[in-house]
């Protein structure tokens, strides 16, 4: 298990790194009887746990989907809370695909498409995030941390970047940053001029990205990263997506005077 640990303020901490979806405990493929399977897990979750110092006066982390033994957090003293994100896959044809889109969404996309706006592809990160700066969407610390990842994902040729423009008027309505993970493609992070929130530019997008991952080799799924605000949420959904469950695991030992306005926000 990949543990962080970071100092402040006198106190010990691990927390979900910055733009990453989620980690967790990872094992290797266990090929025995499923009964025998699940207690193994069991007896390395209980080490593992063991092996998170008594200083981390403050755990927070976002386990992947596919971990499913969350069980031994609950013995000894976790909080382990629902996640969701919300999985599109890539095994149906763009045509099915587009049919299970919400009418609303269709119609936007038609809507960004009559206004004759471009679909433009690069590797310059930092229009986006200039933009989720004006949105106040990341820090200026976060931000630096985003275009450092993105240097390195552009390097392996893991990611690309997609932007809704108007020529016309020379302006970026909204963009997005997607990272190419082995068999799945992620939506990690998008922006929008709000002064064009109805022109469908957010909708094209997405559905020019979802053709751009349909015709990569080997990609299976186009994950949306989830997000448990209510409105992005529904508007995932509106995409056909299906949703998946995954774990936040938390637990707070900090003195009472460090709990005082502590909000811990799990994506």
């Amino acid at each position: 298990m990949p543990l962080n640990i970071s100092y402040k303020y006198l106190q010990h901490y691990s927390l979900k790194p910055p733009w990453v979806q989620y980690l967790g405990i990872f094992f290797k493929p266990m090929h025995d009887k499923v009964y025998k399977n699940i207690y193994l897990k069991k007896i390395i979750v209980e080490e593992v746990i063991k092996r998170i110092p008594p200083s981390v006066h403050l755990f927070n982390h976002n386990f992947s989907p596919a971990f499913d033994c969350f069980v031994p957090f609950c013995w000894n003293g976790f909080l382990v809370k629902p996640f969701q994100t919300y999985c599109l896959s890539m095994n149906e044809t763009l045509d099915h695909i587009y049919s299970n889109f919400s009418k609303s969404v269709t119609n936007r996309i038609a809507r960004a498409e009559k206004r004759g706006l471009f679909v433009v592809e690069n590797s310059d990160i930092s229009p986006l995030v200039k933009m989720m700066s004006e949105r106040k969407i990341n820090t200026s610390a976060a931000g630096a941390k985003f275009k450092k990842l993105w240097n390195y994902l552009s390097s392996l040729d893991a990611c690309f970047n997609i932007y809704i423009t108007d020529p016309a008027k020379e302006t970026i309505y909204c963009g997005g940053a997607f990272i190419i993970e082995k068999e799945r493609v992620i939506f990690k992070a998008s922006a929008l001029n709000y002064e064009y929130k109805n022109t469908g530019a957010s909708d094209l997008l997405i559905w020019h990205a979802i053709q751009k991952v349909k015709g990569m080799n080997n990609i299976k799924v186009f994950d949306f990263a989830g997000s448990m605000i209510k409105n992005i949420d529904n508007y995932f959904r509106t995409f056909g997506a299906s949703p998946v469950v995954y774990y936040n695991i938390s637990k707070n030992k900090l003195p009472f005077i460090y709990k005082i306005g502590l909000k811990i926000k799990g994506k």
